[in-house]
């Protein structure tokens, strides 16, 4: 087969097998997640005494299957309150309109006020609850996933040490998945803080979404340039549809901004060392094909797909002119 076939072979497989390939994907995502915290919790030492890795894991599964309940339970309860009361969302966007039409800011090429006649609150509220109700429904296939990489995760190191006896080999293994491990734990607690710190602004305003817009920012953080974005003006716009009190916009955007800018350029690059080390016009790309092949999923998988990709061929000899071009300054340890 002649090599220009192959990327678009690969592309076809990728969109076309999404079904399956997604959620083995994400249930890699969450093993490396449960596996991280697992290890961390059984290298704490109390009293002399700390726990099996085992029995850590279980805790660690349990604790985040109750923590997602406990946030589905948050949200559905969230989004329920806020659809009950959207007549009155509704009559603050037909002030804003009003508002619009007496200082006359539409234009002849962007017409505001068709703009947003044709928003239905309750409607996009009501996608968005049937969003995460289809989401958690489909979870069952990342499960089954999860259950056989935790079933083969014992028999992997065997299979290793058969098909490369080679100690090198072994070490650039471990290599390769140290760094992985040590990049997800990062952007998950990066994330996590964001999400915190978006909620607990929000939460402050008396942002009627609070919950719904922290998990978005969770999210969303993994999403690189785009993703900050979406997690700032989707809350603004928000504040301003609720209160129509732009004293409160301002203080939301000014604080969103300033947990972005905290988290994003100072907090996860010092915990990184420096930065991502992918170049900024790769990620761009990736963004748009594995938006275009995956949607939503695809974006919020493209960049720890790159890390991966980064780490894997930065530690081959074979493929570490691959790994040069995608680094953002040529560097690779």
């Amino acid at each position: 087969m002649k090599y220009y076939l192959i990327i678009p072979l690969i592309f076809l497989i990728l969109y076309l097998g999404k079904f399956l390939i997604l959620p083995l994907l994400f249930s890699f995502l969450i093993f490396i997640l449960l596996k991280s915290v697992s290890n961390k919790i059984t290298s704490i030492h109390t009293f002399g005494y700390s726990l099996n890795y085992y029995v850590s894991f279980f805790i660690v599964c349990l604790g985040l299957f109750l923590f997602f309940y406990f946030i589905g339970a948050l949200v559905d309860n969230d989004i329920s309150k806020v659809i009950v009361d959207a007549n009155i969302y509704q009559e603050n966007i037909q002030e804003i309109i009003s508002a619009i039409n007496t200082y006359e800011l539409n234009s002849s090429l962007f017409s505001t006020d068709n703009f947003l006649k044709d928003i239905d609150l309750k409607r996009i509220l009501s996608n968005t609850l049937n969003f995460f109700t289809n989401a958690a429904g489909n979870i069952s296939l990342v499960i089954i996933y999860l259950i056989f990489f935790l079933i083969e995760e014992k028999f992997f190191k065997i299979k290793l040490e058969k098909i490369s006896p080679n100690k090198s080999t072994k070490q650039i293994l471990e290599k390769i998945n140290k760094q992985i491990y040590e990049y997800f734990e990062i952007k998950i607690l990066t994330s996590f803080f964001t999400g915190i710190l978006t909620f607990l602004i929000l939460l402050a305003l008396s942002n009627d979404l609070a919950i719904l817009f922290g998990i978005f920012s969770f999210l969303l953080n993994f999403i690189p340039f785009i993703g900050s974005l979406i997690s700032i003006v989707l809350p603004v716009i928000f504040s301003i549809v609720q209160s129509f009190d732009f004293s409160i916009t301002i203080l939301t955007i000014v604080s969103l901004i300033f947990v972005q800018l905290l988290i994003g350029n100072f907090i996860e690059p010092k915990l990184m060392g420096k930065s991502l080390n992918l170049s900024p016009i790769i990620m761009i790309i990736s963004l748009g094909i594995f938006g275009k092949i995956w949607g939503i999923a695809g974006m919020f998988l493209s960049v720890p797909i790159l890390v991966v990709l980064l780490i894997i061929f930065s530690n081959l000899s074979q493929t570490k002119k691959i790994a040069i071009f995608l680094s953002e300054k040529g560097n690779i340890k």
